[in-house]
Protein backbone atom coordinates (compact mmCIF):
# COMPACT_ATOMS: atom_id res chain seq x y z
CA UNK A 1 0.00 0.00 0.00
CA UNK A 2 1.63 3.27 -1.24
CA UNK A 3 1.00 6.73 1.53
CA UNK A 4 0.51 10.05 -0.06
CA UNK A 5 0.34 13.28 1.65
CA UNK A 6 -1.37 16.12 -0.13
CA UNK A 7 0.60 19.17 0.31
CA UNK A 8 1.02 22.48 -1.76
CA UNK A 9 5.04 22.52 -2.97
CA UNK A 10 5.95 26.08 -1.34
CA UNK A 11 4.45 24.67 2.14
CA UNK A 12 7.38 23.83 3.52
CA UNK A 13 6.66 24.20 7.11
CA UNK A 14 3.56 21.76 6.49
CA UNK A 15 5.93 19.19 5.07
CA UNK A 16 8.58 19.78 8.12
CA UNK A 17 5.95 18.56 10.42
CA UNK A 18 4.75 15.31 8.15
CA UNK A 19 8.13 14.59 7.31
CA UNK A 20 8.77 14.92 11.37
CA UNK A 21 5.64 12.86 11.50
CA UNK A 22 6.01 10.05 9.63
CA UNK A 23 9.75 9.49 10.27
CA UNK A 24 8.70 8.97 13.91
CA UNK A 25 6.85 6.39 12.87
CA UNK A 26 9.26 4.54 10.79
CA UNK A 27 6.66 5.18 8.08
CA UNK A 28 7.34 5.56 4.22
CA UNK A 29 5.83 7.97 2.12
CA UNK A 30 5.38 10.01 -0.98
CA UNK A 31 4.22 13.93 -1.04
CA UNK A 32 1.93 14.68 -3.99
CA UNK A 33 1.84 18.42 -5.26
CA UNK A 34 -1.36 19.86 -4.68
CA UNK A 35 -3.10 20.64 -7.73
CA UNK A 36 -3.86 24.62 -7.51
CA UNK A 37 -5.98 26.92 -9.57
CA UNK A 38 -3.38 27.47 -12.49
CA UNK A 39 -3.73 23.99 -13.65
CA UNK A 40 -7.63 23.26 -12.54
CA UNK A 41 -9.01 22.74 -16.23
CA UNK A 42 -5.88 20.71 -17.68
CA UNK A 43 -6.19 18.06 -14.82
CA UNK A 44 -9.77 18.06 -14.75
CA UNK A 45 -9.96 17.68 -18.54
CA UNK A 46 -6.99 14.44 -17.80
CA UNK A 47 -9.86 13.16 -15.53
CA UNK A 48 -12.38 13.32 -18.07
CA UNK A 49 -14.23 15.99 -16.43
CA UNK A 50 -15.68 18.00 -18.90
CA UNK A 51 -18.30 20.81 -18.73
CA UNK A 52 -18.76 20.81 -14.41
CA UNK A 53 -20.33 23.02 -12.72
CA UNK A 54 -19.63 23.91 -8.92
CA UNK A 55 -20.16 26.94 -6.40
CA UNK A 56 -17.19 25.78 -4.50
CA UNK A 57 -13.87 28.20 -4.56
CA UNK A 58 -11.27 27.45 -7.09
CA UNK A 59 -8.73 25.94 -4.22
CA UNK A 60 -11.77 23.40 -3.05
CA UNK A 61 -11.57 22.49 -6.53
CA UNK A 62 -7.88 22.48 -6.70
CA UNK A 63 -7.73 19.74 -3.20
CA UNK A 64 -11.06 17.64 -4.86
CA UNK A 65 -9.19 16.92 -8.32
CA UNK A 66 -6.01 16.42 -6.03
CA UNK A 67 -7.63 13.63 -4.24
CA UNK A 68 -9.39 12.42 -7.84
CA UNK A 69 -5.76 12.13 -9.26
CA UNK A 70 -4.36 10.00 -6.37
CA UNK A 71 -7.37 8.03 -6.93
CA UNK A 72 -6.66 7.36 -10.62
CA UNK A 73 -3.17 6.76 -9.70
CA UNK A 74 -4.34 4.01 -7.68
CA UNK A 75 -6.16 2.44 -10.78
CA UNK A 76 -3.54 2.82 -13.34
CA UNK A 77 -0.71 1.48 -10.90
CA UNK A 78 -3.09 -1.22 -9.63
CA UNK A 79 -2.33 -0.63 -6.36
CA UNK A 80 -5.12 -2.90 -3.74
CA UNK A 81 -5.19 -0.44 -1.31
CA UNK A 82 -3.55 3.39 -1.04
CA UNK A 83 -3.54 5.33 1.74
CA UNK A 84 -3.76 9.36 1.67
CA UNK A 85 -3.06 12.06 4.01
CA UNK A 86 -3.28 15.90 4.07
CA UNK A 87 -0.14 18.11 5.50
CA UNK A 88 -1.41 19.15 9.12
CA UNK A 89 -2.42 15.72 10.47
CA UNK A 90 -0.90 14.17 13.52
CA UNK A 91 0.08 10.28 13.54
CA UNK A 92 -1.57 8.02 16.39
CA UNK A 93 0.47 5.59 18.29
CA UNK A 94 2.06 2.33 16.30
CA UNK A 95 0.99 4.12 12.71
CA UNK A 96 3.19 1.48 11.15
CA UNK A 97 0.96 -1.43 12.12
CA UNK A 98 -1.79 -0.16 10.04
CA UNK A 99 0.57 1.51 7.36
CA UNK A 100 3.06 -0.55 5.97
CA UNK A 101 0.62 -3.43 5.45
CA UNK A 102 -2.79 -4.56 4.20
CA UNK A 103 -3.26 -8.13 6.39
CA UNK A 104 -5.03 -6.21 8.95
CA UNK A 105 -8.43 -4.95 6.87
CA UNK A 106 -11.05 -7.49 6.44
CA UNK A 107 -12.10 -7.81 2.77
CA UNK A 108 -15.41 -5.99 3.57
CA UNK A 109 -13.64 -2.93 4.58
CA UNK A 110 -13.02 -1.39 1.21
CA UNK A 111 -13.22 2.36 2.59
CA UNK A 112 -11.63 3.04 6.18
CA UNK A 113 -11.62 6.74 7.73
CA UNK A 114 -8.97 6.87 9.62
CA UNK A 115 -9.42 10.31 10.66
CA UNK A 116 -11.29 11.57 13.34
CA UNK A 117 -13.06 15.00 13.08
CA UNK A 118 -16.50 14.36 15.28
CA UNK A 119 -16.60 13.89 18.81
CA UNK A 120 -19.25 11.30 18.38
CA UNK A 121 -20.65 9.33 15.17
CA UNK A 122 -23.16 6.90 14.31
CA UNK A 123 -22.07 3.42 13.46
CA UNK A 124 -24.44 0.14 12.83
CA UNK A 125 -26.05 -0.90 16.15
CA UNK A 126 -24.99 -4.85 15.35
CA UNK A 127 -22.49 -6.03 12.92
CA UNK A 128 -19.57 -8.45 13.02
CA UNK A 129 -16.55 -7.77 15.28
CA UNK A 130 -13.48 -6.34 13.22
CA UNK A 131 -10.82 -6.39 15.20
CA UNK A 132 -7.96 -4.34 14.12
CA UNK A 133 -3.82 -3.82 15.44
CA UNK A 134 -3.25 -2.22 18.70
CA UNK A 135 -6.61 -2.48 20.29
CA UNK A 136 -8.44 -0.63 17.74
CA UNK A 137 -11.75 -1.62 15.90
CA UNK A 138 -13.20 -0.90 12.78
CA UNK A 139 -16.82 0.55 13.21
CA UNK A 140 -19.31 0.64 10.21
CA UNK A 141 -20.27 4.30 9.91
CA UNK A 142 -24.05 4.56 9.27
CA UNK A 143 -23.91 8.37 8.87
CA UNK A 144 -21.29 10.83 7.73
CA UNK A 145 -18.23 11.26 9.27
CA UNK A 146 -16.71 13.95 7.35
CA UNK A 147 -13.16 15.39 6.65
CA UNK A 148 -10.14 13.96 4.31
CA UNK A 149 -7.34 14.24 6.63
CA UNK A 150 -6.90 10.44 6.66
CA UNK A 151 -8.45 7.56 4.64
CA UNK A 152 -7.80 4.45 2.92
CA UNK A 153 -9.28 3.13 -0.38
CA UNK A 154 -9.14 -0.27 -2.29
CA UNK A 155 -8.54 0.08 -5.88
CA UNK A 156 -12.62 -0.66 -6.67
CA UNK A 157 -14.00 2.26 -4.33
CA UNK A 158 -11.16 4.30 -5.96
CA UNK A 159 -13.23 3.43 -9.27
CA UNK A 160 -16.22 3.74 -8.13
CA UNK A 161 -16.18 7.32 -6.81
CA UNK A 162 -13.99 8.29 -10.19
CA UNK A 163 -16.99 7.31 -12.45
CA UNK A 164 -19.52 8.99 -9.76
CA UNK A 165 -17.90 12.51 -10.00
CA UNK A 166 -17.05 12.55 -13.78
CA UNK A 167 -20.56 11.24 -14.49
CA UNK A 168 -22.59 13.73 -11.80
CA UNK A 169 -20.98 16.46 -13.33
CA UNK A 170 -21.59 18.80 -10.39
CA UNK A 171 -18.42 19.18 -7.74
CA UNK A 172 -19.16 19.34 -3.91
CA UNK A 173 -16.28 19.03 -1.88
CA UNK A 174 -14.08 15.76 -1.57
CA UNK A 175 -15.57 14.33 1.69
CA UNK A 176 -19.32 15.18 0.83
CA UNK A 177 -18.55 12.77 -2.49
CA UNK A 178 -16.75 9.86 -0.16
CA UNK A 179 -18.75 9.96 2.62
CA UNK A 180 -22.48 10.85 2.15
CA UNK A 181 -22.71 11.35 -1.94
CA UNK A 182 -21.38 8.15 -3.65
CA UNK A 183 -23.78 5.27 -3.02
CA UNK A 184 -22.88 1.49 -2.92
CA UNK A 185 -19.93 2.48 -0.31
CA UNK A 186 -20.05 1.22 3.00
CA UNK A 187 -17.39 3.24 5.51
CA UNK A 188 -15.72 2.08 8.11
CA UNK A 189 -13.80 3.87 11.19
CA UNK A 190 -10.75 2.65 12.41
CA UNK A 191 -11.83 3.71 16.16
CA UNK A 192 -9.35 4.74 18.21
CA UNK A 193 -8.81 7.00 15.15
CA UNK A 194 -4.79 7.15 13.86
CA UNK A 195 -4.82 10.55 12.77
CA UNK A 196 -6.23 13.96 13.57
CA UNK A 197 -5.35 17.32 11.71
CA UNK A 198 -3.73 20.14 13.69
CA UNK A 199 -7.02 22.22 13.46
CA UNK A 200 -8.81 19.64 15.33
CA UNK A 201 -6.56 18.64 17.73
CA UNK A 202 -6.41 22.64 18.92
CA UNK A 203 -9.93 23.72 18.44
CA UNK A 204 -9.20 26.17 15.86
CA UNK A 205 -6.20 27.52 17.38
CA UNK A 206 -4.00 26.12 14.46
CA UNK A 207 -0.12 26.16 13.75
CA UNK A 208 -0.71 25.44 10.49
CA UNK A 209 -2.97 28.62 9.09
CA UNK A 210 -4.98 27.48 5.26
CA UNK A 211 -6.33 29.48 2.52
CA UNK A 212 -8.66 26.35 1.98
CA UNK A 213 -9.82 26.79 5.40
CA UNK A 214 -10.68 30.06 5.21
CA UNK A 215 -12.50 30.01 2.02
CA UNK A 216 -14.86 27.06 3.11
CA UNK A 217 -15.70 29.14 6.36
CA UNK A 218 -16.53 32.03 4.27
CA UNK A 219 -18.68 29.19 1.76
CA UNK A 220 -20.82 28.01 4.75
CA UNK A 221 -20.99 31.84 6.59
CA UNK A 222 -18.99 30.48 9.52
CA UNK A 223 -17.11 34.40 9.79
CA UNK A 224 -19.86 36.10 11.63
CA UNK A 225 -19.15 38.93 13.96
CA UNK A 226 -20.03 38.28 17.85
CA UNK A 227 -23.04 40.71 19.43
CA UNK A 228 -23.20 40.63 22.98
CA UNK A 229 -26.70 38.91 24.29
CA UNK A 230 -29.41 40.96 26.18
CA UNK A 231 -30.57 39.15 29.36
CA UNK A 232 -33.77 38.20 27.24
CA UNK A 233 -32.06 36.91 23.99
CA UNK A 234 -29.46 35.03 26.80
CA UNK A 235 -32.76 33.08 28.64
CA UNK A 236 -34.49 32.15 24.94
CA UNK A 237 -30.82 30.61 23.25
CA UNK A 238 -30.91 28.70 26.90
CA UNK A 239 -34.43 27.51 26.40
CA UNK A 240 -33.51 26.70 22.51
CA UNK A 241 -30.25 24.63 24.20
CA UNK A 242 -32.75 22.80 26.35
CA UNK A 243 -35.44 21.91 23.54
CA UNK A 244 -32.57 21.06 21.41
CA UNK A 245 -31.32 18.64 23.74
CA UNK A 246 -34.67 17.04 24.10
CA UNK A 247 -35.04 16.50 20.40
CA UNK A 248 -30.91 14.92 20.09
CA UNK A 249 -32.35 12.32 22.99
CA UNK A 250 -35.83 11.36 20.68
CA UNK A 251 -33.21 11.49 17.08
CA UNK A 252 -31.29 8.86 19.10
CA UNK A 253 -33.93 6.77 20.14
CA UNK A 254 -35.48 6.67 16.77
CA UNK A 255 -31.80 6.27 15.26
CA UNK A 256 -31.75 2.90 18.14
CA UNK A 257 -34.71 1.58 16.47
CA UNK A 258 -33.05 1.84 13.15
CA UNK A 259 -30.02 -0.08 14.36
CA UNK A 260 -27.70 2.86 14.80
CA UNK A 261 -25.82 3.72 17.54
CA UNK A 262 -24.06 7.04 19.05
CA UNK A 263 -20.82 6.65 19.80
CA UNK A 264 -17.76 8.71 20.87
CA UNK A 265 -14.67 8.67 18.68
CA UNK A 266 -10.97 9.41 19.83
CA UNK A 267 -7.82 10.11 18.67
CA UNK A 268 -4.86 7.76 19.98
Amino acid sequence: MKKFVISLSTAQERRKHIVAEFTKQEVDFEFFDAITPVNINLMASQLGLIGFTTDLHENEVGCLLSHMTLWKKAIDEQLDYIAIFEDDIYLGENAKDFLLNTTWIPKECSAIKLEVLYKKISVALKQKNLSAPNDRKLLLLREPHMGCGGYILSNDVAKKLLSFIIESKVLIPVDHFLFRECSGIEVYQLSPALCIQDVTLTNGNTQFPSALEDVRNIRKGRYSKKVKLQYKAKLKKEIFRIFTQIQKLILNLTKFRRGIKTVKIKFR
